[in-house]
């Protein structure tokens, strides 16, 4: 899963912009002989939610791997009536 940050314009900013240098590399490498391994299947998204904030990804950096996203992204616009007195009540 990636995540974008929309910026002005219509741009997208990816969480994550580049690949790690080699030293990098190395110095999280090492960091992963010290970390739990990363279970095999997670019996549902709870369980997954829970080990990932326990975690962190940059402790895992040989388990992910770096993919080119095309992707269209949609200018979406919402609606949202609000009540005349709660407009009133916030000003």
């Amino acid at each position: 899963m990636v995540f974008f940050i929309r910026k002005p314009r219509g741009s997208a900013l990816p969480i994550s912009a580049r690949e790690m240098t080699g030293d990098e590399r190395r110095y999280f490498h090492e960091q992963e002989k010290q970390v739990d391994p990363i279970p095999d299947e997670f019996t549902n998204y709870e369980e997954a939610a829970e080990f990932w904030d326990k975690h962190d990804t940059t402790h895992y950096p040989n388990k992910f791997r770096t993919v080119k996203v095309v992707s269209e992204l949609r200018n979406r616009h919402y609606e949202i009536p609000i009540d005349r007195d709660a407009a009133s009540a916030s000003s």
